[in-house]
C-alpha cells in the first residue's frame, strides 16, 4: 500500500519520487528479497522490454545463453562478450545493470558507446525497463535526464560517448562498453 499519493518524480507517476513512503506487504518484502538475490528471477518476473517487431512491451524471456552469461557476470570482474549482432546480449546486459543499480548502494555504472546518441539510446532502454517495474520495486529518482539516472540509494547510471576525457575522475563500479 502506498501511503502518500505518488505524484512521481517531477510529476511523472511512473518515476518513484524519493520521498514516497510505501507500506510494504509481506509478499512484496519477500519478492524484493528474492529479486535482490536472484537476477534471473527478477528478469523473468518483472523486466519488460520492447518487442522490435511489434513495438509492444513484453516480458523479457531469457535465452539459455543469456542464463550462462549471468553466471559469467556473477563470477568474474572483467567480462568481454563476443557475440553476433541482434542476439540480445545488450538488452540482457542492460537488465543486469538495472538490477545492480536497484539493489546495491553507491554504485557508479557507466554506459559507453562510440557515439553520444548510441549511449543515450542504451540508457533509454534501461529507463523503459525501470518504468515498467511495480512502484514498490523501484528506487526513488533523484536525477532523470537523457544521460543520467540517479537513485535514492546513491547509485548513478551514466551514458557517455567514447572520448579521451570520458568519465575521468570518477570511479566506476561497472563500465558497459557497447
Amino acid at each position: 500500500m502506498i501511503t502518500d499519493k505518488n505524484r512521481g518524480f517531477k510529476g511523472n507517476p511512473k518515476l518513484r519520487s524519493p520521498d514516497l513512503l510505501i507500506e510494504y506487504t509481506d509478499e512484496q518484502i519477500l519478492e524484493i528479497v528474492r529479486c535482490m538475490d536472484d537476477f534471473m528471477y527478477f528478469c523473468a518476473k518483472y523486466v519488460k522490454v520492447i518487442d522490435q517487431s511489434t513495438s509492444k512491451i513484453i516480458p523479457f524471456e531469457l535465452y539459455p545463453y543469456q542464463k550462462k552469461m549471468c553466471d559469467v557476470y556473477k563470477k568474474n570482474k572483467r567480462v568481454i562478450v563476443l557475440a553476433p549482432r541482434q542476439c540480445g546480449k545488450s538488452v540482457f546486459t542492460i537488465a543486469y545493470l538495472l538490477w545492480v543499480g536497484l539493489f546495491n548502494e553507491y554504485k557508479n555504472i557507466v554506459i559507453v558507446a562510440n557515439k553520444d546518441a548510441t549511449a543515450k539510446k542504451t540508457l533509454a532502454k534501461l529507463k523503459t525497463m525501470y518504468i515498467h517495474l511495480p512502484i514498490w520495486l523501484k528506487q526513488g529518482i533523484l536525477e532523470w535526464n537523457k544521460k543520467q539516472i540517479s537513485f535514492e540509494n546513491g547509485t548513478n547510471i551514466y551514458a557517455e560517448a567514447t572520448s579521451s576525457s570520458g568519465n575521468r575522475g570518477d570511479t566506476a563500479s561497472i563500465v558497459f562498453l557497447d
